[in-house]
């Protein structure tokens, strides 16, 4: 695994001295913040970094990821400093970036700063850019919590219909989640989507279209118990074969294509309690990543944008 780690180092090494960004130059102005050459390659390698998957692309394909990313986070921070002091301190962001280095199969903190360094990556930078995505979390959540309506009758009821059972299936997920403002161009926007899922693959694919938080790791959602999901979600992929992906399906305000990565079943530990809470924020948290891209969309218009 190291061996090709430092592989995959040396082949983006390769490609910084060969891109056309080696010379510093600026690539963006957004408000009174720049956006260098410099600051597109330790984009292209953060996002190598969490989805190794992207090391196959084209140059030029990276440099358009890499700026897409890059530009959300600054306008988010543009946003951010308005209310908050970003300083590193908040203590949640420990929690998060273990979340990171599991996700990345590492086994600790040391050994994902050694990784890290195979990127030309710190730990500190990439603290920096988990503070930009669990703040701007924390001011959709302070914006719209009185917004959230959850019928936890309903979910219950729901619950509770389902018959019990000894063993539960767990699936491996993917996602990628994308908005649709016209309807009548969901068929072309998903043929795009599958297109590009043929030809670079789906986690490339979801890097480059999905706008969940699952993106910069491939869309990779991680398994997930089928009590957790919703009836809709459940009737599209129980029948998908490992490999396959579903069509669109609407989830609130934006469509989401999963991908069945794996599946399995598990003994049942009976309790409704523990699952009624799990159901009830799931549906929290789409409501606030609904709220979210409203919200970014609104920030993004009123924020200047300069491309040189």
């Amino acid at each position: 695994m190291i061996k090709i780690k430092i592989l995959i180092f040396c082949i983006l090494v390769i490609f910084f001295n060969n891109t056309v960004y080696s010379n510093i130059k600026i690539i963006y102005k957004i408000n009174n913040e720049i956006i260098t050459s410099v600051d597109i390659q330790n984009e292209i390698n953060y996002l190598i970094a969490l989805n190794d998957q992207l090391s196959k692309l084209d140059e030029n394909k990276l440099i358009s990821i890499a700026k897409e990313s890059i530009v959300r986070e600054r306008i988010k921070k543009s946003e951010l400093v308005k209310y908050f002091v970003l300083d590193q301190k908040n203590p949640l962001l420990k929690k998060i970036i273990k979340n990171f280095w599991i996700k990345l199969n590492v086994n600790n903190e040391e050994e994902f700063i050694e990784y890290l360094k195979l990127y030309n990556l710190t730990i500190e930078k990439v603290l920096e850019k988990i503070e930009i995505e669990t703040t701007w979390n924390q001011l959709i959540y302070d914006k719209y919590k009185d917004q959230i309506k959850i019928n936890s009758d309903e979910i219950e009821k729901n619950l509770k219909s389902n018959p019990k059972k000894e063993e539960t299936v767990k699936y491996l997920l993917s996602e990628i989640l994308f908005e649709n403002k016209d309807n009548n161009m969901l068929e072309i926007k998903f043929l795009k989507i599958e297109q590009s899922i043929n030809e670079i693959g789906f986690k490339n694919t979801a890097t480059t279209y999905s706008i969940a938080d699952s993106a910069k790791f491939g869309g990779n959602i991680g398994w997930v118990n089928e009590f957790n999901l919703s009836k809709k979600i459940v009737g599209k992929i129980k029948d998908l074969k490992v490999g396959e992906i579903t069509k669109p399906t609407l989830v609130g305000s934006n469509y989401i294509i999963i991908k069945l990565d794996d599946i399995k079943n598990e003994l049942v530990v009976s309790d409704n309690k523990k699952n009624l809470e799990e159901l009830i924020v799931a549906e929290k948290n789409r409501q606030l990543n609904q709220f979210s891209n409203i919200y970014y969309n609104k920030v993004k218009i009123n924020t200047y944008v300069n491309e040189q």
